[in-house]
This record gives structure tokens, C-alpha cells and sequence, in this order.
């Protein structure tokens, strides 16, 4: 048991050196997959922001199509 004992003694600051190079790791590990998330999420909300406005412009050019197609329609019979 003594053996023991002396073992982690002398390797305490070894131990303690290994425990900070995880916990490093690990708290770089989150840093780096939570920015990762929060720029897919950005892009995820920019492509939809996109896409809204793509939409938005498909449907004002439909009612545009429809105006001509309807004075086309009145002038045909005499409105």
C-alpha cells in the first residue's frame, strides 16, 4: 500500500498536468461544436430568410403575370 502511496506523490503534479490537458481538450472540444452549431444555425436561418424572399419575389411576379393576363382578357372583350 505504501507503494501506492509513493506512486502518487511522486506523480501528483503528472496527474494533475493530465487532468488539466483533458479538461482543455474537453472544454475545446465544446467551444469548437457549439460555434459549429451556431454557424450551421445562422446559415440555416439565412438560407430560409432566402428562400422567404425568393418566394416573396415568385409570388409578386405571378400577380403581375395574372394583372397583364386580365387586362389582356378585358381588352379581348371589350372591358
Amino acid at each position: 500500500m505504501s507503494d501506492t502511496i509513493d506512486f502518487v506523490k511522486e506523480n501528483a503534479d503528472n496527474f494533475k498536468s493530465w487532468a488539466n490537458d483533458a479538461h482543455k481538450a474537453a472544454v475545446d472540444t465544446w467551444n469548437a461544436t457549439t460555434t459549429a452549431a451556431s454557424d450551421f444555425v445562422s446559415d440555416v436561418g439565412e438560407g430560409v430568410k432566402d428562400a422567404g424572399k425568393a418566394v416573396g419575389k415568385g409570388i409578386k411576379d405571378v400577380g403581375k403575370a395574372i394583372d397583364k393576363f386580365g387586362d389582356k382578357f378585358s381588352k379581348l372583350f371589350g372591358g
